[in-house]
């Protein structure tokens, strides 16, 4: 049996290239199948399953028909979003994130640029294009992920559940099934992060909510998101915010 088969794209009804600076909510089911690629900014999106994955450059989300999800947008993004009938058997091995290569980029800019030539072929144009990207697209999760996505999900739950607590690369990959070795590759390759640094990310964006609250001090937030000490926690909010704890205040 092949990794994949019966791809078949039934109908485009939406191929857009937009941009957003702030954060935004799709609060009604999808109507169609599709997917949105991040070419630009970060943030992360938020499924009903309370599931959260961060986006970044690259980052290919998948969304499926009556998908409810929001985003929230860190750093100003532009990206495509499609709304289409895609129909594809023996999909549970298709991540609902993917950081695309660069050969995956330029075909699916070019099946866009399809898309808004001024003609009346355009969806056989298009369609074709997209068939040539998800080809390449599915050869390449076959030959570097071939991790059902429940495994990615689960050890995103448990960083999003447990990022205040300092856990190890073992304590995760007991919690998804999978290797050290193993959990590290595909976090990364589903994500775009190392694990550990997705927890940071996370903790970070919580320091700046607790002392933005003023309910907090700079030890109680060291305390409360697992940090070793204060001087760790504010070199490491340094690092990534530019200013310290005390200067955020």
């Amino acid at each position: 049996m092949d990794f994949f088969y019966d791809l078949n794209i039934l109908d485009i009804r939406i191929f857009e290239k937009k941009s957003d600076k702030n954060m935004y909510y799709l609060n009604k089911s999808r109507y169609g199948d599709g997917f949105v690629y991040f070419f630009k900014g970060s943030g992360k999106i938020t499924f009903s399953s309370k599931i959260s994955y961060p986006v970044s450059e690259g980052s290919f989300v998948r969304l499926n028909k009556g998908d409810y999800y929001y985003f929230e947008i860190d750093t100003p993004c532009e990206f495509f979003v499609t709304d289409m009938d895609i129909t594809l058997s023996n999909a549970d091995f298709y991540p609902r994130v993917t950081v695309l290569n660069d050969k995956l980029k330029e075909l699916l800019t070019l099946a866009y640029l399809e898309w808004v030539k001024p003609n009346d072929g355009k969806f056989l144009s298009t369609r074709t294009a997209l068939f040539g990207f998800f080809t390449e697209f599915l050869s390449y999760l076959k030959n570097s992920i071939l991790v059902k996505t429940s495994n990615i999900d689960n050890a995103v739950l448990y960083v999003n559940k447990n990022y205040m607590i300092n856990f190890t690369i073992e304590d995760v990959s007991k919690a998804c099934n999978l290797s050290p070795s193993r959990l590290r590759q595909v976090f990364k390759q589903s994500t775009g992060k190392t694990l550990m640094d997705y927890r940071e990310e996370l903790r970070i964006k919580n320091a700046k909510i607790m002392l933005r609250s003023g309910g907090f001090s700079i030890k109680e937030v060291s305390d409360r998101l697992g940090y070793y000490d204060v001087y760790h926690f504010s070199k490491r909010f340094k690092k990534e915010t530019g200013v310290t704890p005390g200067k955020f205040k």
